[in-house]
């Protein structure tokens, strides 16, 4: 990650590219193919230009939005709070794809 980008908050392109990265693994954890999260997180990072374990922290707090709004997360991305509250409305702007994924029983929301 660039000096630059130490400490800032996270762009909304930034948080778009992670929660379709999020879901992509999603869907592949799904289906039962395979998948390596870590190349998940270099290929962000070489994006987003944030570290791969800056990805892997988003994922883990994108997991915290999800089991706030009573979902299923990704295996091995333990729930992390404190997450921007970007990242939550992004989330919800993919509902749709969201309960293709099959994630969502009675999804709450967050207020």
């Amino acid at each position: 990650m660039s000096d630059a980008l130490r400490g800032t908050d996270w762009t909304k392109s930034e948080v778009r590219l992670c929660v379709a990265g999020y879901l992509d693994l999603f869907e592949k954890q799904n289906a039962k193919e395979p998948f390596v999260k870590a190349q998940v997180y270099r290929d962000l990072a070489q994006q987003t230009g944030r570290t791969a374990s800056s990805i892997e922290f988003k994922f883990q707090n994108i997991s915290a939005v999800l089991n706030e709004m009573g979902l299923d997360w990704l295996t091995g991305l333990a729930p992390l709070p404190h997450f921007q509250r970007l990242l939550a409305e992004t989330i919800n702007e993919n509902e749709v794809r969201v309960r293709a994924l099959g994630t969502i029983s009675d999804a709450k929301g967050l207020e």
